[in-house]
């Protein structure tokens, strides 16, 4: 399986293309499935290498990573269910305490 950075999709026997997008000031190398390949190659010029495509200044290209922060697990110090099982225990234990009292006189 494998992510096509162009169009967001995961792709399970993809034949990934590595490419380069390329403007005045900044290059950027993703990975790509051949559909989006074929696309970039009919509507952006290639620059010297098969795999560099120059993009115009006033183009934005949205390009998509898995990052390990998505994944990241963050434990919970005070649940909320835990909180309101022992209060409910605490409340019962109360009513059962002077239930007994009562009960004695």
């Amino acid at each position: 399986m494998a992510l096509c950075q162009l169009d967001g999709k995961i792709y399970v026997d993809p034949i990934l293309h590595k490419i380069v997008l390329k403007n005045n000031n900044k290059e950027l190398e993703c990975e790509c499935c051949s559909h989006c390949w074929g696309l970039f190659n009919i509507k952006y010029q290639l620059g010297r290498n098969n795999n560099t495509f120059i993009i115009p200044e006033d183009q934005v290209i949205k390009v998509y990573k898995i990052s390990s922060n998505n994944f990241e697990y963050k434990p919970q110090k005070d649940k909320p269910e835990s909180r309101i099982i022992t209060d409910i225990l605490k409340t019962m234990k109360d009513i059962n305490k002077k239930k007994s009292k009562t009960d004695l006189q």
